[in-house]
């Protein structure tokens, strides 16, 4: 794992101890053919520049208050979106398996 994913994983535990949230991580690496079968959209995890977290059980305010403090404090190393161009570090969805959080850092750091 790349050292400022490890610094942004760092991160998110320490704020699901203060928040008192679930931190379960359910994805960091994951082969070309996992990813073909889940849809993925990037090559973050097997590039070992992703990590995922389920959402299940999170207050709505809880999620809105991640999302801000990952993107406040990591925003300089997110991945760039390929539809925005912009920066984005988290990406809060649903695939089909309930919510989750996708944390991810650009390549080449």
């Amino acid at each position: 794992m790349h050292p400022e994913l490890l610094l942004m994983f760092a991160f998110v535990v320490n704020f699901c101890k203060i928040e008192k949230v679930p931190c379960t991580v359910t994805s960091i690496h994951r082969t070309a053919e996992q990813d073909r079968r889940l849809g993925a959209k990037s090559k973050t995890h097997q590039e070992y520049r992703a990590f995922d977290m389920s959402l299940n059980g999170w207050a709505g305010d809880k999620i809105i208050k991640l999302r801000r403090a990952v993107e406040n404090e990591f925003k300089h190393v997110g991945a760039i979106s390929a539809t925005s161009r912009s920066s984005r570090p988290i990406v809060i969805h649903d695939i089909g398996h309930g919510m989750h959080a996708h944390f991810q850092i650009r390549p080449n750091l």
